[in-house]
This record gives structure tokens, C-alpha cells and sequence, in this order.
């Protein structure tokens, strides 16, 4: 996975996530934000419409403790392998939850309660969830400054996600107001001398394509000329029956990428772990 993803992941960086609905980009916001609290780096989560705070409290549980939502069965994987024909062999351990082991909402709203509460330069996850529609970059912006006067600043920003931010100017035609949006994630990333992480839908198209690229790009190309980096999560039938996902780099600056070269990554839904397991492959 190191090698996939290089230092791409850095300060003053952009990096969208593009992906076809339902397809992952949520879950792989939150991974890469508790890896970030897992190296040590202050990390700021902005959920902008599609959870609530309980919801994200309640996934960012499941994947820390490794402890399901659910009780029943689930498959985590073991083994990842992809041979020159493409063909995916994966193993799993089948484990099981029994009724009243799963992972109870209000002991895990309460132990994110617990990580969320302030203890001094100790604290590296801040999250701030608001109703669709209800905050724009410049909101973000705000809250960022008050809590910069209280000291704190974060190294990494999560914004779950792009899409479900208010653009700066209503009255403008739709694709300008997403540019303007990603013009201020541009610069967010840089004034504040960070990384910015966040997602974005793919179009109609994207449900068909064996590899997302350029053109699956939703109501403004520009969104790939603000970002430093742009991952496609893509994810045909066949991916979910075997519960994979592959990443492919869209657009990269300042670093050789190959848009037809997969990282195929294997996860446990149950656990909210999208990464557990990779191999990377050029697809011909």
C-alpha cells in the first residue's frame, strides 16, 4: 500500500476521492483519518450531511475496537492474491458476533465522548458534524479559526463530503459553483499549511467502467485541476461479491502514476475497515 500511495499524502496537499454512489468513500474518509490519529497527527473530521454524529461516533468505534455493529456473521479477510489474468483469489475467516456482543451504539458514543474530550496537546480527533447543505468552506474556515484560538490546529482535514458543501455563491451556474468550492479546498490546504482529504460522486457513467479516469469527473472537470491527487474507488459487482475494492490514481501531481495500475484492497465492512489487506496491479 506504501508503494500506491507514495507521500502524496502531505502537508499543502489536496487529495479527492472519486467514486460512484455507495461505493465506499465515507468508510475510506475515516480510514485514512484514524490512520492520520494513529501516526500522531491532529486530525479535524467534517461530516456534512450524509451521517450523524451517533453514526460516525458509532463507525469510528467499530473500527477501532475491531467489534461489529451487528451481531451475525461476517468475513474478514486473510489473503489477497491477483494472478496475471486478473482473476482475484481471496480467502477469508468466516467469525461470528453473537446477540448482545455486538458493538452497543451507546457505549461507543460514550468512548468517542471519551476520545473526543479535550486533554491538552493530547488530543489529535476533533469532529464537527453538520445537516446537509448547512456549511460551506467558509464555515469550515470559521470553526478551524476558533479552535486555532484555543490552540489547537489540525495537520490533517476530512471533509465527508465535497459534494454536500454549500457553494460560496448560489446565484452562480452549478459547475461554477463547484469550482469555486474546490478553488477554496485548494486553498484551505494551503493557507493552512495542511492536508485536506475528501471525496466526491462520479457520474452516470462511472456505474459502467471497468476503471474510472478523467472523464468520469461530475458537474465540473476543473475539481481535477484544484487537487494535488485524485483516487478512483472502483467497484464492479464482482469487486463486491468478493468484498474488494481497487484504487487507481486519476490525477497525480509531482509524481509518476499510471491510471491503469490497481491497488486491490480488502476489507471488513462489519468492522468499517475498507484496508486491510493489498496487492498492486497494472491492468492491461
Amino acid at each position: 500500500m506504501a508503494h500506491f500511495f507514495g507521500d502524496s499524502f502531505s502537508r499543502d496537499s489536496l487529495i479527492g476521492f472519486l467514486a460512484a454512489e455507495k461505493s465506499g468513500k465515507s468508510m475510506m474518509l475515516l480510514d485514512i483519518a484514524w490512520r492520520a490519529v494513529r501516526e500522531k497527527h491532529k486530525v479535524a473530521f467534517f461530516e456534512v450531511g450524509d451521517m450523524s454524529q451517533n453514526q460516525v461516533m458509532l463507525r469510528l468505534m467499530a473500527h477501532i475496537t475491531g467489534i461489529p455493529k451487528k451481531h451475525g456473521r461476517y468475513k474478514y479477510p486473510t489473503s489477497l492474491r491477483v494472478d496475471r489474468k486478473h482473476n482475484v483469489e481471496i480467502s477469508h475467516d468466516e467469525r461470528k458476533i453473537k446477540e448482545g456482543e455486538e458493538l452497543s451504539a451507546d457505549d461507543a458514543i460514550s468512548e468517542c465522548r471519551k476520545l473526543l474530550k479535550k486533554h491538552g496537546d493530547n488530543e489529535f480527533f476533533r469532529l464537527s458534524v453538520h445537516p446537509n447543505n448547512s456549511i460551506g468552506v467558509l464555515g469550515i474556515e470559521s470553526r478551524l479559526d476558533m479552535w486555532e484560538r484555543s490552540g489547537w490546529m489540525p495537520d490533517v482535514i476530512v471533509i465527508d463530503y465535497a459534494d454536500l458543501l454549500i457553494p460560496p455563491n448560489t446565484r452562480q451556474e452549478k459547475r461554477y459553483q463547484v469550482d469555486e468550492t474546490w478553488k477554496q479546498l485548494r486553498g484551505l490546504s494551503q493557507s493552512r499549511h495542511c492536508l485536506v482529504v475528501t471525496a466526491t460522486q462520479a457520474d452516470a457513467a462511472s456505474y459502467r467502467a471497468k476503471i474510472l479516469d478523467k472523464s468520469n469527473f461530475s458537474e465540473s472537470k476543473t475539481k481535477l485541476a484544484h487537487v494535488t491527487g485524485m483516487i478512483g474507488i472502483n467497484a464492479s459487482q464482482s469487486d463486491r461479491d468478493k468484498y474488494i475494492r481497487r484504487l487507481n490514481w486519476i490525477v497525480r501531481r509531482e509524481a509518476e502514476y499510471n491510471e491503469l495500475e490497481c491497488l486491490y484492497i480488502a476489507g471488513c465492512l462489519a468492522m468499517c475497515r475498507p484496508m486491510i489487506l493489498g496487492f498492486l496491479l497494472t491492468v492491461h
